[in-house]
């Protein structure tokens, strides 16, 4: 698992297809195909809310960090 530190997302709705650039932390980047607008906005959320995702080169697999489950505050 690799760490992603930036990325971008293009979709063509004409085609109804697109793609999620991912740059490493390794220096390498990955494009992912992203095949509808519900995806595409799904995989911006996910990379732009979660302070850590990782890409799985061997699977083409996004994986978030670890999370702790239910509602928490700092309270």
């Amino acid at each position: 698992m690799i760490k992603v530190n930036k990325f971008s997302i293009s979709y063509r709705p004409k085609e109804d297809v697109g793609m999620v650039h991912l740059a490493l932390a390794d220096g390498n980047g990955a494009d992912l195909p992203v095949d509808s607008p519900m995806e595409a906005s799904f995989l911006y959320n996910l990379l732009r809310t979660d302070d850590d995702v990782f890409y799985d080169p061997d699977n083409e697999l996004l994986v978030s960090g670890m999370e702790v489950t239910g509602e928490h505050s700092d309270d």
